[in-house]
């Protein structure tokens, strides 16, 4: 079996939050994957949402931009909507070994954009 040996962090915004989950169900993904609210200063509401996960090489590929991801055909979504989506995220892939934790890799791609965690004491 492949490794997971990439630590994934993806951000989106609000507004694009519900457009790019549901994209994420032609992939194959629950729906909710964007999860973690942030703000820029760390009170609600959010007004950008994060992901974490684990991938291995194939997956990684396709949140780099350098392979198409499958799709259920009866999605409706094609490649092009799968370069318009990648165009509403911010998206990092670190090798695993790269990271100290996946908040560690999390905080490093949202702290620049001036976004912190939303909602925590």
């Amino acid at each position: 079996m492949t490794e997971y040996r990439y630590s994934l962090v993806a951000v989106v915004a609000e507004a694009d939050r519900d457009e790019v989950n549901q994209f994420g169900v032609a992939m194959g993904h629950s729906g909710d994957e964007f999860c973690a609210p942030l703000s820029p200063t760390g009170a609600e509401p959010a007004t950008h949402y994060a992901l974490h996960s684990w991938v291995r090489d194939e997956a990684a590929a396709v949140w780099q931009g350098q392979a198409l991801p499958a799709l259920d055909p009866a999605s409706g979504y094609d490649a092009s909507d799968a370069a318009l989506i990648m165009t509403k995220l911010v998206i990092s892939v670190l090798d695993k070994g790269a990271i100290g934790s996946p908040i560690d890799h999390l905080m490093a791609v949202v702290m620049p954009m001036g976004l912190q965690l939303a909602g925590g004491d």
